[in-house]
């Protein structure tokens, strides 16, 4: 299997572990109580179809660092890869979440900026980890 592949699928492992813990369990409360009513789906509203679309996000938004990082940074340490990751989540997750904000009533400017350090916190994890991956055995 291609290593970009192996590098997104390592990177994907760290960032839905993380997103779950972070987002499921440390951040849930607060983010429900910074968002519109009936925004967030309970458990068994997402159902198994819910999850693995999450795991497909995950998988999508790594193999998009794993490319970057092998194709065109040459990115192989965990240091390089979680301050790549960083910067790259940082850009795409404010862009998304403000213009999400900005023509929607999903969540408030509080939930906004709590949502951008997550998913920074989260990029910069999945990043370390597909930097660390892609410099294996060098």
């Amino acid at each position: 299997m291609n290593k970009k592949i192996i590098a997104a699928l390592v990177g994907t492992v760290v960032h839905f572990i993380a997103g779950f813990l972070l987002y499921g369990l440390l951040l849930m409360k607060t983010m429900q109580s910074n968002a519109m009513a009936g925004a967030y789906k309970s458990t068994e509203q997402m159902g198994t179809s819910g999850f693995i679309l999450i795991l497909i996000s995950s998988f999508l938004f790594c193999y998009l660092l794993s490319h970057i990082f092998s194709a065109w940074a040459n990115i192989t340490t965990l240091a390089g890869g979680a301050s790549a990751g960083a910067l790259i989540g940082f850009l795409v997750f404010t862009s998304f979440d403000c213009g999400m904000y900005a023509s929607t009533n999903i969540m408030n400017s509080t939930g906004l900026i709590i949502d951008v350090i997550a998913s920074t916190v989260l990029s910069a994890l999945a990043g370390g980890a597909i930097g660390w991956w892609l410099g294996r055995g060098k």
